[in-house]
């Protein structure tokens, strides 16, 4: 229950996350997954791939089917960090 709870309940990434371990992962081809990372459980190995989160501000985004949550999250958030293809 402990570290399940935090995930849950927390909108940042944070201490009570540390059974699990950042690591790249990408889902497809998209551009936006150079600013996050998803987690992964220290023991099982098992990827954690509804949620990503943010390199620049270690918030926690939910991409359950593709990137949009992602891209949006970027170009609120970080705008000035857009690579170019990510600018419409």
């Amino acid at each position: 229950m402990g570290s399940e709870m935090c995930i849950r309940d927390s909108k940042m990434a944070t201490k009570c996350d540390e059974e699990f371990d950042l690591i790249k992962f990408f889902k497809g081809k998209a551009e936006v997954w150079l600013y996050f990372n998803v987690k992964q459980h220290k023991v099982s190995k098992k990827v954690i791939d509804n949620v990503a989160v943010c390199l620049k501000c270690w918030v926690k985004v939910k991409c359950p089917g593709g990137t949009t949550n992602l891209t949006s999250h970027v170009g609120r958030h970080h705008p000035h960090n857009l690579v170019p293809k990510l600018l419409k």
